[in-house]
């Protein structure tokens, strides 16, 4: 019987893979999926540098909701923390997912019934589907700028609460009763086709209609009308 014949394989090879393959394959792998945070941003080309320890990544795409027709934008903020998804484990090729929460930034809601926007000024907007309540409350100006017809329907009061309101259109129509509380002033000509019924006086250039008199025909005045 022969005895066994030495093996040529190196010593530092496994299954003909040498340890070079192996420490790549490692950190491919590694690479794959990391977690880090944006270290700057080019908010100009839509890319971000991520600090993954001590590692710090090129200029790297994020990703977003629509990019076709339809586009979307929300950049992530410096410091924000992110996943980097990188095909292949190459880094170069990454792919930053925003966003996880972290100690600094805990998740804003308890409860999977309420989507929730919390902009950084104070500006905020939540939907509660459990009480269906839809909540917008803005620290600045807003803005509705439509090209053809908007309708508002409601199924219950709409109360609108703020120092002054401006209407400004040709014409104004109120299909149904308008009711003032706290007095009207007119600039313009007022006029219609219907009567006008009051339960108080009616006063016209300093002339009061229910206590105004007239020089009588054989004298004096005649008394108030009646």
């Amino acid at each position: 019987m022969r005895a066994a014949e030495p093996t040529s394989e190196p010593a530092h090879t496994l299954g003909g893979m040498d340890a070079f393959n192996l420490a790549e394959i490692a950190r491919r792998l590694e690479n794959m999926l990391r977690v880090g945070s944006v270290d700057a941003a080019d908010y100009g080309r839509a890319r971000v540098r991520i600090r993954c320890g001590q590692l710090v990544t090129g200029w790297l795409p994020w990703l977003t909701a629509r990019a076709g027709h339809d586009v979307d934008w929300w950049a992530p903020d410096l410091g924000e923390q992110v996943l980097v998804l990188s095909p292949s484990g190459e880094m170069a090729n990454g792919i930053v997912l925003p966003a996880l929460y972290r100690g600094a930034v805990p998740a804003p809601e308890t409860t999977p019934d309420v989507r929730s926007i919390a902009f950084g000024d104070g500006t905020s907007i939540k939907y509660d589907r459990a009480a269906h309540r839809l909540s917008v409350s803005c620290v600045g100006d807003v803005t509705v700028t439509n090209a053809s017809t908007i309708t508002v329907q409601s199924g219950g009061a709409v109360t609108v609460q703020a120092p002054s309101v401006t209407i400004d259109t040709p014409m104004c129509t109120v299909s149904g009763r308008l009711n003032v509380g706290n007095g009207m002033a007119v600039t313009g000509s007022v006029g219609g086709s219907a009567a006008a019924t009051f339960s108080g006086d009616v006063v016209a250039g300093g002339i009061s209609l229910t206590g105004h008199t007239h020089p009588g025909d054989s004298g004096g005045t005649t008394g108030a009308p009646r």
